[in-house]
């Protein structure tokens, strides 16, 4: 089982520069992609959200997943718990409510 991991937007801004060069490592994906990844790693190494967004073009390298307790979408925070995700990983993603009530279950007499 993996740490748990806190997932905010500024985490996932900090982390986009090396994702995008993981995932577009030549100019077989197109000059666009070195081009951007050009532009990230001049954000330096904790650039803001937004910053990202605009270099990317959208929102999706710096939004935070979804709960999956509650389903909340948007929730400043969430913490990722199980397995390092992957196509088929046990991982969950969980908000500070979600996170609460469970601490709650697991320390109830019953």
């Amino acid at each position: 089982m993996a740490t748990p991991v806190k997932i905010t937007r500024a985490t996932l801004a900090a982390k986009a520069a090396a994702r995008w060069a993981g995932q577009y490592p030549d100019k077989f994906y197109g000059e666009d992609k070195l081009q951007i990844g050009a532009a990230l790693q001049a954000l330096g190494p904790n650039p803001g959200p937004d910053a990202v967004d605009l270099a990317i073009g959208n929102g999706s390298w710096t939004e935070v997943p979804q709960c999956n307790g509650c389903g909340v979408e948007r929730a400043p925070a969430v913490v990722q718990v199980g397995e390092e995700p992957d196509y088929d990983s046990a991982t969950a993603y969980l908000c500070g409510n979600c996170l609460i009530d469970a601490l709650r279950v697991i320390t109830s007499e019953s």
